[in-house]
């Protein structure tokens, strides 16, 4: 009998230990917006962002060890860096504008790189920018 009840006690306890933990369904509504090439590639030792040395592909990590992507130099010519809308589309076009920091960068403006503007716009209906 007292095995009877020894298993009675285990089996009692186990089942009063398991539980069901309702967890609340987060939702985001918000929007914001991110570098392509950013969520692709690693961050850079000591910062939160990657320094990019290569042309940054759409959809793809950039690829260091080989010649696929081409070393970004002042003569490789325009390149496209595509911005995606995170969160749900909009029905009007999103203006979204960017800065270069001087004080995170050598690169000289005119020199090194020219940014046609520091505005790029996301069309209606669409998650995807590009600036040139």
């Amino acid at each position: 009998m007292s095995k009877l009840k020894i298993s009675l006690f285990i089996l009692l306890a186990s089942v009063s230990m398991l539980s069901c933990v309702k967890n609340k369904e987060s939702i985001f509504t918000g929007a914001v917006v991110e570098f392509d090439a950013t969520t692709w590639n690693a961050n850079a030792v000591g910062v939160n962002y990657p320094i990019l040395t290569r042309v940054p592909p759409f959809a793809r990590a950039v690829n260091s060890d080989s010649t696929i992507d081409k070393v970004l130099r002042k003569n490789i010519g325009t390149i496209k860096i595509r911005v995606n809308l995170v969160g749900p589309q909009r029905s009007t076009p999103t203006d979204v504008t960017y800065q270069v920091l001087p004080t995170v960068t050598t690169a000289v403006p005119g020199t090194h790189y020219v940014a046609l503007s520091g505005k790029v716009t996301i069309p209606a209906n669409s998650s995807f920018g590009d600036i040139d």
